[in-house]
């Protein structure tokens, strides 16, 4: 099978090492799954030093001029990317295109004028204005018989209700593929130190272990990417704040821009994790990175829910643990202090049984293959790529 993915964004640079977003991961991930089962890949990210890391990797050519950001150059580009997009795809020449772009008129107008099956990976919850305002393309989209999934239960409840609004519309959610997978990680004792690691948004709570432990002798560490962010946008604001407050306090860390490997491995070390919940947040692969290697997660709730409640089997969910309040959050901490390297290895196994790289993989062939015979036969399909025209 051959198989075409695109990332969440071209407006970032996809790094191999220091990822902005947990999204990105989860593309590597999809990757690495279906080279390894056999499959012939390709990913596309217009900015990107993937392609010296890994094979199978089309880019846009255009080197980003200094000083310029990202997000601005893409704007610039935007259509020069498209039609190298279109390009590589032509000739690759996949059986099926798996998705992971935010749904909008761009580039999904384009991409469905291919003769090619294209499964839709959602990856955030629906709600923004390009939800909004293309969610008639997305009933188009499903009625060419192209496939719609989720990447996790809780999304997949909150989508289906986002689309109720519009009854007139039949967008059927095929399918849930979680954004990641676990190996048998290597499970160490705890340092002692509470971390977090998340895109810098206040959204994300980002620094909200610091202020809830600040009067405690717990240690915490965040670790953020802010390289990509406008310093004098909203969100930078926020980082330069919080810079300010907890420089001169050891006991309040802060870094920036760390290598993923490097990341995790601290991680690794924690006596626990904290993964907050954005409003448009689905997945939280930090809690994927922490559970498979023992570390427990104190979360941020959404009504109640949190989707790191499915990376575990029901008699080990008690390691995540939807908060109550600052004094909440102190006794789990206490609780969870005690933990020997054995608990922390079941916590490790049970992850594991729920989220193996093998399970991923398998569910991401079933999905591709699926949506390859819904499209072949559905009656509405679009275009031949032979006429496709850029």
């Amino acid at each position: 099978m051959k198989v075409f993915i695109l990332p969440y964004t071209f407006r970032s640079f996809f790094s191999y090492h220091k990822r902005a977003s947990g999204i990105d991961q989860g593309a590597l991930c999809q990757l690495r799954a279906l080279q390894s089962a056999g499959h012939d890949v390709r990913l596309y990210s217009a900015f990107t030093d993937l392609h010296e890391h890994l094979d199978g990797i089309d880019y846009f050519k255009g080197e980003i001029p200094e000083g310029i950001d990202v997000k601005d150059y893409e704007k610039s580009k935007r259509s020069a990317i498209t039609n190298d997009m279109i390009r590589s795809i032509r000739e690759f020449n996949p059986d099926v295109i798996f998705s992971n772009y935010l749904f909008n008129h761009y580039p999904y107008e384009k991409l469905m004028n291919l003769d090619i099956p294209i499964v839709f990976s959602s990856m955030t919850n629906p709600g923004f204005w390009s939800d909004l305002n293309s969610a008639g393309l997305m009933n188009d989209f499903c009625e060419q018989g192209h496939t719609f999934i989720n990447c996790s239960a809780y999304h997949k409840s909150r989508t289906e209700k986002f689309y109720q609004r519009w009854p007139e519309y039949n967008v059927p959610i095929e399918g849930t593929l979680f954004c990641s997978y676990s190996e048998r990680e290597t499970v160490q004792e705890s340092d002692g130190i509470i971390r977090h690691c998340s895109a810098a948004n206040s959204e994300k709570s980002t620094f909200f272990i610091h202020e809830a432990f600040n009067d405690t002798d717990i240690k915490t560490e965040v670790y953020t990417a802010f390289n990509y962010l406008n310093k004098n946008s909203k969100n930078g604001r926020y980082i330069d704040k919080n810079m300010t407050q907890f420089k001169d306090n050891p006991d309040r860390a802060i870094r920036l821009n760390i290598d993923h490997g490097e990341m995790v491995n601290e991680i690794g070390k924690s006596l626990c994790t904290f993964v907050g919940l954005a409003t448009y947040d689905t997945f939280t692969i930090t809690s994927l990175e922490s559970l498979s290697r023992g570390v427990p997660v104190l979360v941020k709730n959404y009504k109640g829910q949190h989707p790191a409640k499915e990376m575990l089997p029901d008699d080990m969910k008690q390691f995540v643990h939807i908060f109550e309040n600052k004094a909440d959050m102190h006794a789990k901490v206490k609780e969870w202090s005690t933990l020997t390297l054995s608990d922390r290895q079941a916590i490790a196994d049970a992850a594991y049984s729920m989220t193996s790289k093998d399970a991923y993989t398998n569910n991401l062939v079933q999905i591709c293959t699926n949506a390859i015979t819904k499209y072949k036969n559905n009656a509405n399909n679009g275009l031949h790529l032979s006429q496709f025209m850029i």
